[in-house]
């Protein structure tokens, strides 16, 4: 997808929601509010909602939104629990971690149609449908974002499709995290685990900003980066006057919780040494019943700060594929094996798949993209670039 267009505020704005994705995960409570963020950024005027469901068979577990009313959600709960009428189902399956309009799925005339289309979008007066739709293909879950418009709103453009796609490296990761808290009933002291295998940079710290738990990124982060370090089990920053502002905000989130038993979210932008681009910290406060994987921080003001940085890559070689080209994941793997100057034969070595596997996979990914020859999917490979990319102009 070309992303050339997409201006630095844009940019600047995906960064500052994508941290709270991961902080709905720690509390459900919060979708609304990062979906509101969702709808506003892709000026979806009816709303936005997160949705996990399995899809063999199709069922609901989890439903979260903004913008709609509780029997608006009811409606939809109802119609999907004794319908099977929704014909952007299967479509979307058939084209995971990508972001795409309902109306590049299904035509209007089969929309409107549609039963979900008389007995719930028309009700609640829902026309269009911006999503992202994020597979976990070994367990047949899937995780959705969707942005909505009404039928007074024209359909989304390019330009909304592209500021979802920002978004989209992160909707991944809290999806696939959702999924598997979902799906094997997980406990929150496993998700410290989960946590481990992020790339987003997670500390949990008290109202001093003393450290109380970091994930592998953040450790990184924290002894590479020459402005915010771990100054003997603290967080720091080698501008005096940052520091001070850093520490005065964690400890008023923290206090918010302590104090008055309410959340708090506040962002912040952190400045490095040299013309580095700055991190993005977003502090959010911890309530004290609330359950954080880890006992020893309930009840005690807590914060988690998720910091972003824009120089940082946030998905894999793979994942790119998958999310530009609409890939399941074993079709990325031999993709990128292919754009390796791999054999099929070598490929399916390496994967300990079978070789007409591979070759069935190598057949479909062509299909998917419009080709007759792999030279075609390489040179297409090596055109792709990642919306954030470091060396990007948008970036610099």
């Amino acid at each position: 997808m070309d992303m050339s267009s997409i201006e630095a505020w844009e940019v600047e704005t995906a960064l500052r929601i994508s941290p709270l994705f991961y902080d709905a995960l720690l509390d459900e409570t919060r979708w609304p509010v990062v979906l509101k963020e969702v709808a506003d950024f892709c000026e979806a005027d009816r709303g936005a909602t997160a949705q996990i469901f399995g899809y063999d068979p199709l069922r609901n577990f989890a439903v979260f939104h903004h913008g709609f009313s509780e029997d608006d959600i009811n409606c939809y709960l109802q119609f999907d629990e004794h319908e099977t009428g929704d014909p952007r189902v299967k479509p979307s399956l058939r084209v995971p971690n990508k972001v795409v309009y309902c109306r590049q799925l299904i035509s209007d005339d089969v929309m409107r149609s549609s039963s979900i289309y008389e007995k719930v979008f028309h009700p609640t007066n829902v026309e269009y449908t911006l999503g992202a739709t994020c597979l976990n293909e070994d367990m047949k879950y899937s995780f959705v974002v969707g942005a909505f418009r009404s039928a007074q709103q024209p359909c989304f453009t390019d330009r909304q499709l592209r500021r979802m796609n920002l978004l989209l490296p992160h909707i991944r990761r809290v999806g696939e995290v959702f999924v598997r808290l979902m799906a094997k009933d997980q406990k929150f002291k496993r998700l410290e685990q989960l946590l481990q295998d992020m790339n987003m940079a997670i500390v949990f710290a008290d109202s001093t900003g003393e450290i109380a738990y970091r994930n592998r990124a953040a450790s990184s982060l924290l002894a590479s980066d020459t402005s915010v370090r771990d100054a003997g089990g603290l967080l720091s920053h080698a501008d005096p006057s940052v520091k001070t502002e850093l520490l005065r905000t964690i400890k008023e989130v923290a206090a918010a919780s302590i104090v008055g038993g309410t959340k708090s979210i506040r962002h912040l932008t952190v400045p490095r040494q040299g013309n580095a681009l700055p991190l993005q910290m977003t502090i959010c406060s911890l309530l004290p019943e609330q359950e954080t994987g880890a006992e020893q921080l309930v009840g005690r003001g807590y914060v988690a700060i998720y910091i972003m940085d824009p120089l940082a890559r946030y998905e894999s070689d793979e994942e790119q594929l998958q999310r530009v080209f609409g890939l399941t994941k074993a079709e990325a793997l031999v993709l990128k094996g292919l754009s390796d100057g791999m054999t099929i034969n070598e490929i399916a070595e390496d994967s300990d798949r079978a070789v007409d596997t591979v070759r069935g996979h190598s057949k479909n990914i062509l299909g998917k993209l419009g080709v007759n020859r792999q030279s075609d999917l390489v040179r297409m490979v090596l055109n792709v670039k990642a919306p954030i990319d470091p060396s990007s102009d948008h970036a610099k």
